[in-house]
């Protein structure tokens, strides 16, 4: 895991790409014998590196720099280009995890790796393409989806209480999210419990 995998994983950013400001040192406890101290203030965090779709806020006492903030997604991030009217329908609906509406429903990509085939041409979207989860689901689902960037490691549903881990494919990323219960947490119910009988007992 590189350093700019470690503070992505730490600071988990929002939906809008933000996070709060994360000091150096605070990091290094996080993962210790790891230095994010840089001699230039840039190094991991170069904003043509891992965090290039970021605008990112470097914290300085003097000339030093000490700590980085995200302060939200670049223009030409993929997670800007939703289709507006997909978005406002997204929000629309009650979340596929907690079935509660409100204000703090999100449009989740459902495939947490953002591939440029899925996302890439605003025009080719499909509502298909994305889930209506509440912000606290949808950080969960960065949290873990980002493990799986890092690790290649989908998540298992076993973690939850499911029978099964995933189902499609196996904890091994292969190029699709298809069967990862974050994909399509809805799809992925539907499936485990299409042939549930339930068992009635007689009480005497």
């Amino acid at each position: 895991m590189t350093k700019a995998q470690m503070f992505l994983q730490a600071a988990n950013p929002n939906s809008e790409g933000k996070t709060r400001l994360w000091l150096y040192s605070e990091l290094e406890v996080l993962y210790p014998g790891v230095e994010f101290q840089t001699n230039n203030g840039g190094d991991w965090n170069r904003s043509d590196g891992v965090l290039k779709d970021y605008i990112i806020h470097r914290e300085k006492r003097g000339v030093k720099c000490i700590g980085i903030r995200l302060d939200g997604h670049k223009d030409t991030s993929i997670e800007k280009r939703i289709k507006p009217s997909i978005s406002k329908a997204i929000k629309n609906q009650r979340c596929k995890v907690l079935d509660v509406g409100g204000k703090y429903i999100e449009c989740d990509h459902k495939d947490g790796r953002y591939t440029p085939e899925t996302y890439g041409d605003i025009e080719d979207q499909n509502n298909d393409d994305f889930q209506a989860l509440h912000r606290n689901v949808n950080l969960a689902k960065r949290t873990h989806c980002n493990g799986c960037k890092i690790t290649d490691k989908r998540y298992n549903a076993k973690k939850l209480g499911y029978s099964v881990g995933w189902t499609d494919g196996d904890e091994n990323y292969r190029g699709f999210c298809n069967g990862c219960y974050w994909f399509d947490p809805v799809d992925f119910n539907s499936k485990i419990s299409k042939h549930f009988i339930k068992e009635f007992k007689v009480i005497q």
